[in-house]
């Protein structure tokens, strides 16, 4: 996966989100953090662990130092109270909300996980509509 075509044309100014041109409502629920997992795979470190992850199961940070974590997922249909967070040793550190979601509607949590600490990324709300796209890990 790498940066789409659309992505590169991206502007955030003001609080609203310009993609070739037109206007996107709600700019909020499309972080910088989507896009920076997006291009993870072309940054230098980053590993793509999507497909060994999964929304609320406690992973350890055994790296030996401190782990970058970046995860997206994406509303596959309109859901309600969507609430994507993180927590690192039991505390909440980042969360994403949106009260009612279209279809299609990105959604992004980043935090630094000490070494040796328990990490887990939620998901809550009308989850049966959201999907994991990109758990990207860089220590």
């Amino acid at each position: 996966m790498g940066l789409s075509k659309a992505y590169e044309s991206l502007e955030i100014t003001d609080g609203s989100l310009e993609m070739n041109g037109g206007d996107v409502n709600n700019a909020g629920t499309v972080g910088t953090e989507a896009l920076e997992a997006d291009k993870a795979d072309t940054r230098s470190g980053y590993n793509d662990v999507t497909s060994s992850r999964s929304f609320n199961t406690t992973e350890t940070n055994n790296t030996g130092s401190d782990l970058d974590v970046i995860v997206t997922a994406e509303s596959t249909a309109d859901a309600t109270d969507i609430i994507l967070y993180s927590k690192v040793g039991g505390t909440a550190t980042d969360q994403n909300y949106d009260p009612s979601a279209d279809s299609g509607s990105r959604y992004s949590v980043k935090v630094t996980v000490p070494n040796g600490s328990d990490y887990e990324v939620n998901l809550s709300g009308d989850v049966s509509q959201i999907n994991l796209q990109t758990w990207v890990e860089q220590a």
